[in-house]
């Protein structure tokens, strides 16, 4: 890591969260459901939701299920989604002593590099590209925590808001199913990610790092009679403390825990769903001069992490929010060179998301006829921020406010381009959406809900301080709301409250 000073103050040698909320490791997971420890431990994590009442706004309702994507470290806009030409962002016309060409070439009318992103360059038609996107901070840790909770960490309730992801979990849950045996929200690849916040520990991301073997902890070493006889143990010494509990309804919910864990031990489908073949990876070599790798990139965990993906959904056992996490973006130095540079892992961000688009469109909705698994999935793809037009003295690209944002699937109309910025990539010359502003993360998380037929002005009273917690702050009064445009055909947007 350079230690050039640069505009983020020293913050990118963090890359960690403020919060991370009562998360579980797949380990964790199963060790929880494989001994003999109670929920005491959980007791303070854990706290009950009251469902409160809210007047309900039109929502697009056009998925079931999301993916969200986070380039963790912040990607170059510039070379991405919104690229410039080399004399406008500095360009360097060689590096690592080798000519540097990004072969840009104008498709749809978009301009887009043809080395970095060729696969994502033909599927144009099938993604929305929001250019006028803004980012609150230039910190890494804020920043990061702000991208996953939608909301800034250091207010009143920023140590306790919930991620998304647990937030699409609770409200998913009164939809769920007997056959249900999959948590709701599922984190591929993710460090320090924020978990659930002051909701219960039942919609905490499960993590999970994905390997071609699937989920050791499925099978109990010592066999199923052995398991038996534990879980037996752990009901007769535990019922009595979970059943009617004095202690309050997070025991209660711990003992639901259990029973999901206990759920997910005995399933072939769920064993099945994490696992993947170096084969499938491999299908489709890429062109010459990209990554290695096959149809997902390069032979690495991102592309385990699409494919897995791809399964959780297919399965329809009850994962409606999936994130996957792709580090390695926070190029201050070597932009365009070395191991670690932009012509590296650009390439397997491109192959792999390129890849579970494809799949999922060529796949069948399990619940829609005439439908595929990319009508009921939106997919969302950012990091959080952007990089800077100029080039420093180390080769590298430093922290800036603007930013992109990829949506594709789940009713989003393809081949559309939201908002122009200028030359440089800096200043928005048209913010291309109804509310003539820049495009904020809490915008995107109305977009959000709205695909997923959530109310995202709802305001819950449960918070442990009373303040009320907004699924999207200030949406009620109309301050932030989805990108309708985005959607085909549009619903026409909420009427905004004029201050």
């Amino acid at each position: 890591m350079s230690q050039r000073r640069c505009r983020c103050n020293g913050e990118h040698s963090r890359m960690v969260s403020f919060i991370s909320g009562p998360g579980f490791s797949r380990r964790q997971f199963f060790r929880v459901a494989g001994t003999a420890l109670t929920g005491y431990y959980f007791t303070r994590a854990l706290r009950p939701i009251d469902v409160l009442a809210q007047s309900r706004v039109q929502t697009a309702e056009t998925a079931k299920n999301c993916i969200f994507v986070f380039l963790s470290g912040a990607p170059s806009h510039v070379d991405l989604f919104d690229y410039k030409e080399d004399a406008d962002v500095e360009r360097p016309s060689s590096a690592g002593g080798q000519p540097l060409n990004l072969m840009p070439e104008t498709y749809m009318g978009v301009r887009m590099s043809r080395r970095l992103l060729p696969s994502m360059s033909d599927l144009l038609g099938d993604i929305s590209i929001l250019r006028s996107v803004e980012s609150r901070a230039l910190a890494h840790p804020i920043a990061q925590v702000w991208t996953h909770i939608g909301r800034s960490p250091t207010g009143a309730l920023g140590n306790v808001s919930p991620n998304i992801g647990s937030v699409v979990a609770f409200e998913m849950e009164s939809r769920r199913k007997a056959t249900d045996l999959l948590p709701g929200f599922v984190a591929l690849n993710a460090t320090g990610l924020t978990g659930a916040g002051y909701f219960s520990a039942k919609y905490s991301p499960f993590h999970v790092i994905p390997a071609t073997g699937g989920l050791a902890e499925l099978t109990h070493p010592d066999g199923q009679a052995q398991f038996d006889s534990m879980w037996s143990l752990i009901q007769d010494l535990d019922s009595p403390l979970r059943l009617d509990s004095p202690l309050g309804k997070s025991v209660e919910d711990m003992g639901e825990f259990y029973n999901s864990a206990l759920k997910l031990m005995g399933s072939a489908e769920v064993k099945k769903a994490f696992q993947f073949t170096v084969a499938e990876v491999q299908r489709y070599e890429p062109p010459q001069g990209a990554s290695s790798g096959g149809r997902y990139g390069s032979n690495s965990s991102f592309a385990g992490a699409c494919l897995v993906a791809r399964n959780l959904l297919a399965v329809n056992k009850g994962t409606r929010f999936i994130t996957l996490t792709l580090p390695g973006w926070d190029m201050h130095s070597n932009i365009y060179s070395g191991a670690a540079s932009l012509l590296s892992l650009a390439p397997t961000l491109d192959y792999g998301l390129a890849g579970l688009i494809k799949d999922l469109k060529n796949m069948p909705s399990p619940e829609r006829p005439g439908k595929t698994l990319l009508d009921d999935t939106l997919i969302a793809v950012q990091g959080e921020f952007g990089r800077t037009p100029d080039v420093n003295d180390q080769g590298g690209r430093d922290h800036f406010l603007r930013q992109f944002c990829v949506l594709a699937g789940g009713g989003v109309a393809g081949g559309r381009v939201i908002g122009q910025t200028d030359k440089t990539g800096d200043k928005a010359v048209d913010f291309g959406w109804h509310a003539n502003r820049s495009i904020r993360i809490e915008d995107v998380f109305a977009t959000v809900y709205s695909a997923l037929g959530i109310d995202y002005t709802t305001v819950r009273f449960d918070d442990p301080i009373g303040r009320g917690f907004e699924y999207v702050p200030m949406a009620a009064d109309g301050i932030y709301e989805p990108v309708t445009e985005v959607f085909v055909p549009p619903p026409p947007p909420r009427r905004r409250r004029v201050i």
